[in-house]
């Protein structure tokens, strides 16, 4: 009866909402003699669940890390632990590069795990529209996860792909429209110094007397360049402007890079 005993006690101590008390008992009940895969993953997905509502990072990776070592496909320790890697990422590159990759890992294959659950019969007491909204739910949080993943990587254009994806699904994520907007402002910023580039080039060109055809063909390529970048400053422009709107607690950091 004691490994039950431990199920009830880490079960009574969440409910309780004494976070401290469920990451105690679930170590103890883990660590039980007879403890199966089954009680161990009871008590490490308790006590992740446990770490974030503590806020604490460090236990919540612990946790998830213990949890997928006995469940690997364990869908709510994929879709916490990769929206929480990329919050706190080590300062040195190989750190960085490793805990990105650890997150882009786990988010791609609980999208993965998502179609799969959600392939499953509904259960009966749930509506077909509960249902749908639950899986679009979990889609949009993955979506912005593997938009700030990408973000962070320097995919401007992966990110904005993935968070265009998680808007279509939430359109008033503040957060989203927040990092949406910087991963058009970076790409505004490489843009601008292709611009720099074209526009010395043709001037130097056109102080050698080049021939015609070449510096008509550098005139079109700035102008392109022109309007690649002036499209993206707009684009950052609108997204920043809605999280501005949405406020939130991206709500002052957008007004920041807005007014910039």
């Amino acid at each position: 009866f004691v490994p039950q005993a431990y199920q009830l006690l880490v079960g009574a101590y969440a409910r309780a909402q004494n976070w401290a008390k469920v990451m105690e008992s679930a170590d103890r009940a883990a660590a039980l003699p007879k403890a199966d895969n089954k009680l161990k993953a009871f008590a490490y997905e308790n006590a992740m669940v446990a770490g974030q509502q503590a806020n604490n990072f460090e236990k919540i990776s612990e946790y998830g890390d213990k949890l997928l070592a006995v469940d690997s496909n364990n869908l709510n320790a994929m879709i916490i632990l990769s929206s929480m890697i990329p919050e706190r990422l080590p300062t040195d590159d190989a750190g960085k590069k490793a805990a990105l990759q650890k997150a882009s890992d786990l988010a791609t294959k609980a999208m993965a795990g998502v179609q799969q659950f959600f392939g499953q019969p509904k259960p009966a007491n749930v509506t077909d529209a509960q249902w749908s909204q639950e899986k679009a739910n979990l889609e949009g949080q993955l979506h912005g996860t593997l938009g700030f993943i990408r973000l962070n990587q320097q995919d401007y254009a992966k990110a904005i792909e993935e968070y265009d994806a998680a808007l279509k699904i939430v359109p008033k994520d503040g957060v989203a429209h927040f990092r949406l907007g910087l991963a058009y402002q970076f790409q505004a910023s490489d843009a601008s110094k292709l611009l720099l580039e074209s526009i010395n080039a043709e001037n130097a060109a056109k102080m050698a007397r080049a021939d015609q055809v070449q510096i008509d063909e550098l005139v079109a390529k700035r102008q392109g360049l022109e309007a690649d970048a002036g499209g993206k400053r707009d684009k950052a422009v609108d997204e920043l402007a809605k999280a501005v709107a949405l406020g939130g607690v991206v709500g002052q950091p957008a007004r920041g890079q807005l007014e910039k």
